[in-house]
């Protein structure tokens, strides 16, 4: 079966995470059934009303099927990783409303569609190993940005993430796309986590104990509300990619137990229910599109050529963009940031 083909969930809009039905990819990617209220939010001026009526269409999570929206509900992959393009974070990128002529041109991407605000885009690619998800996308992340210059939303990364529908009449579906191998290595590094006591914290920054301290902090009579927000500030890390989804509703649970509570009262589905609400809205890390120019070019260790056809005009770059000293016009290009690199060598 092609991968276009595979079966995934599609749920009411997004803010249902509960009774998903199946749809398939193809089939999601050129249904017209919602074409109205996608004109309605491109012509909508206003960015809260857009956020308002994209609320209500319907969604898929394009990595695989599942009996609930959570990472730990996936009852089957897609064989299928849906990366999200954003103007937002890559404005630096001189041909951005353009960028779908060549992105279609890489050989691993399966669709390509524009994004329901117009302003971004949505790409398809199909992974080598289902089991390796996060590092599959971790080292996509890196390719797209080592290589091409862009910023690939690390939402992303969340195997239940949703893509919410949209509408393109010249929405690209290649039924030939090669699947993608690579994958990074997890980094050794020591746990983010550290040991906790009952009352106290070390590291009050720290995104799973944000979320705990919560509920310590909370009193009689306010818990189911207090559970509730600490399961959607998680959510929304772990939609950034920045904690784990089965570690932190484990910990959550675990806290509120601490004390005594209503044996009818289900503390796992509050949870649930809040990181799904959560993951709604990513908490990023304030990422900039250059961060200097020694990123930028090709690496030296990067030695797999370029996708054949693929051009990616040259980005022009301001001097404020690159946080350098005020300068006139006109922008530098690609060329002029490798001369001041030699420079400085």
């Amino acid at each position: 079966m092609n991968i276009l083909d595979n079966p995934v969930s599609i749920f009411a809009n997004y803010n249902s995470p509960n009774h998903p039905k199946t749809v398939t990819i193809r089939q999601f990617l050129t249904s017209k059934k919602y074409l109205s209220e996608v004109e309605r939010i491109r012509a909508a001026n206003d960015k809260a009303e857009r956020d308002r009526l994209k609320a209500t269409l319907p969604a898929i999570t394009p990595s695989g099927v599942f009996s609930y929206r959570a990472a730990d509900a996936l009852v089957k992959h897609s064989g299928l990783i849906c990366l999200d393009i954003d103007y937002k974070g890559n404005e630096a990128i001189g041909n951005f409303f353009e960028l779908k002529e060549q992105l279609v041109k890489i050989d691993n991407v399966a669709f390509c569609i524009k994004s329901v605000s117009d302003k971004g885009y949505a790409a398809g690619i199909p992974i080598a190993y289902t089991e390796r998800h996060g590092q599959h996308f971790d080292a996509l992340k890196r390719v797209f940005w080592q290589r091409f210059g862009l910023i690939v939303d690390k939402s992303c990364r969340d195997v239940s993430r949703l893509r919410g529908y949209s509408y393109d009449e010249d929405v690209y579906l290649n039924d030939n796309a090669k699947v993608f191998t690579l994958y990074d290595e997890p980094k050794k590094t020591a746990s983010n986590y550290v040991q906790r006591s009952l009352t106290s914290y070390t590291q009050q920054n720290d995104s799973l104990q944000a979320s705990l301290k919560i509920i310590q902090d909370s009193n009689e009579g306010e818990r189911h509300n207090a559970l509730l927000k600490a399961a959607r500030l998680a959510g929304g890390y772990i939609a950034a990619g920045l904690l784990d989804e089965a570690h932190a509703a484990n910990q959550l649970e675990n806290e509120f137990g601490r004390r005594e509570f209503d044996s009818r009262y289900k503390p796992a589905k509050t949870i649930r229910d809040g990181i799904a609400y959560g993951k709604l809205e990513p908490i990023r890390e304030r990422e900039t599109a250059i961060k200097n120019p020694a990123t930028l070019g090709y690496p030296k260790e990067w030695n797999d050529p370029v996708p054949v056809g693929y051009m990616l005009k040259p980005v022009e770059h301001t001097p404020q963009s690159l946080g350098l000293i005020k300068a006139a016009t006109p922008p530098l290009t690609e060329q002029d940031l490798m001369n001041l690199r030699s420079m400085t060598q």
